[in-house]
């Protein structure tokens, strides 16, 4: 998976490209928790990833854990339906915030 950090102000997007799996999960938190004490908003860009697992869903419930105990806010953007699926057979698609 490739990460790539853009920032505009206090507003930070993480564009993912490619499989977010318990390969690249780990990756993924690290950037997060480095990005996120620089931001008071992160937006995910889901464009182009293709699949996730349950890792992925770790460290995105995780992420989401983090930045409500911040006061900080976090969007998924541009999730296609594939990888939107996972979230609603888990039972999860309501415990983070997509646009």
């Amino acid at each position: 998976m490739e990460i790539k950090k853009t920032q505009t102000g206090d507003t930070g997007i993480l564009t993912l490209i490619g499989r977010l799996d318990a390969i690249s999960a780990p990756e993924l938190q690290k950037v997060f928790v480095e990005f996120i004490a620089e931001i008071k908003q992160v937006e995910f860009d889901f464009a182009e990833v293709e699949y996730m697992s349950s890792a992925g869903i770790r460290v995105l419930l995780a992420a989401q854990k983090n930045v409500d105990k911040s006061g900080k806010t976090m969007t998924l953007k541009n999730v296609i339906p594939e990888v939107k699926s996972v979230f609603e057979i888990t039972g999860l698609l309501g415990a983070l915030q997509f646009e």
